[in-house]
């Protein structure tokens, strides 16, 4: 039988998902992954409904809100990737396969956000952020069409006061992102940079809270989280509905596991 090289890509090779802070190298595979999700988030309905039509304008939008996280002082992306062994020692390779967004709030009281704040000081990280504030500025002004940007901050606004309002969340760890491919989704790879916030809201003796999408509902249910509380989503009345903001509290867990 003649070996055909065209089934080389297709063999079941040894495969381990690592974990790793991103570098900027990674933002074009964190913009693929982030924009294949945002298609189908019910949120994005009510402040770019046309995102599906305008795929490329989107894209160009979900860029520049992670280059805008990716130097904002303060916030770290994880990436989850997958090593590919090739037949050639030295010709391995990687995929990322999803990615994570945190950040530690509650000023110099939460040691991970004094550590962050600290580590992103300085005049050529605050240039940086100013130099991205401006591309930001320039695609709402110049080059957006179907973002309702009013809409969006005001959305935003709302649940982010919603946590505030909880005394016992001042000291928190904020779960901004958590993503998968579509295509590497069920496979443990979300468990994975999700149970590195468990394991540090609870070194930290600290909640990790996030706004949940209805999909991801009952993943995070499953892994010891609670809905705090639901905020009424209606911009567009024939597509309302109630975004469950989620908290997960590392004592409770331990008492539960005691009982």
């Amino acid at each position: 039988m003649t070996p055909n090289p065209d089934h080389l890509n297709n063999i079941a090779w040894p495969e381990e998902v690592q974990l790793r802070w991103a570098t900027r190298a990674d933002i074009p595979a964190i913009t693929r992954i982030l924009h294949a999700n945002l298609l189908t988030f019910e949120f994005f309905d009510h402040f770019c409904p046309a995102r599906k039509q305008h795929e490329a304008e989107f894209h160009a939008f979900v860029l520049s809100r992670v280059r805008m996280f990716f130097v904002r002082s303060g916030i770290r992306f994880m990436v989850a990737e997958k090593l590919q062994l090739g037949f050639i020692r030295g010709h391995e390779s990687t995929t990322i396969l999803g990615f994570s967004t945190w950040e530690p709030q509650g000023g110099d009281e939460n040691p991970l956000a004094a550590e962050w704040q600290r580590q992103d000081s300085g005049w050529l990280k605050a240039l940086e952020r100013r130099l991205v504030d401006l591309e930001g500025w320039h695609h709402r002004c110049c080059r957006n069409t179907i973002v309702s940007y009013e809409t969006f901050h005001r959305l935003r606004g709302l649940l982010h006061d919603s946590f505030d309002q909880v005394e016992s969340l001042g000291c928190n760890l904020h779960l901004q992102y958590l993503m998968v491919h579509p295509k590497a989704q069920g496979y443990g790879v979300g468990h994975k940079l999700l149970q590195w916030g468990l394991d540090a809201a609870a070194q930290l003796g600290m909640p990790m809270i996030l706004e949940s999408s209805l999909a991801g509902h009952p993943f995070y249910l499953k892994h010891g989280f609670r809905v705090l509380k639901t905020i009424r989503i209606d911009d567009d009345p024939e597509k309302a509905y109630d975004m469950p903001l989620m908290v997960y509290e590392p004592e409770v867990q331990e008492r539960e596991s005691l009982s």
